[in-house]
């Protein structure tokens, strides 16, 4: 839970340009079946990326192959794939715009900006396998996201 709740977004917090992201906590709801652990947002683009996240320590195998069983049938990753698809499914609705609104400090933000604005996003730690979608969800491994956000991603 230590990643999930706090490294991700301390470190987004203490190391990333405050200049270009900020970082505010997420939304969710047990009822409604969804949870985004992270809000960033970016600031050049205006954009809110819902993220959740998930610490895979498990997934560390000697063949590719097993990498991609695991990915593909890993608990962790299917059950946060499903929360922030949920989300996605329910970002106009009035109780996650209150939500997020809280969330950010923002009273002024609408329905429309929300739809228009946010993406969603799983971040992970499964080395090998990383630049993914699922259904229009963005996967990208922690350590390849930290550098893109730094700016410092090499190709």
């Amino acid at each position: 839970m230590w990643f999930e709740k706090d490294y991700v977004a301390n470190y987004i917090r203490e190391r990333i340009s405050a200049d270009r992201y900020s970082v505010y906590p997420g939304v969710n709801d047990e009822e409604q079946k969804y949870d985004a652990d992270v809000i960033i947002v970016d600031k050049r683009s205006r954009t809110l990326i819902f993220c959740q996240v998930k610490h895979c320590s498990t997934t560390l195998h000697p063949h590719l192959r097993d990498e991609t069983k695991e990915y593909f049938n890993n608990d962790e990753i299917r059950h946060g794939l499903f929360q922030i698809k949920r989300l996605r499914e329910l970002i106009a609705a009035a109780g996650v715009l209150t939500r997020v609104r809280q969330s950010l400090g923002n009273k002024r933000l609408t329905a429309e900006d929300l739809g228009s604005r946010a993406r969603f996003m799983l971040i992970h730690t499964i080395e090998s396998l990383d630049f993914c979608t699922s259904e229009g969800v963005a996967m990208y491994e922690w350590n390849t996201l930290r550098n893109l956000l730094k700016g410092s991603a090499g190709f």
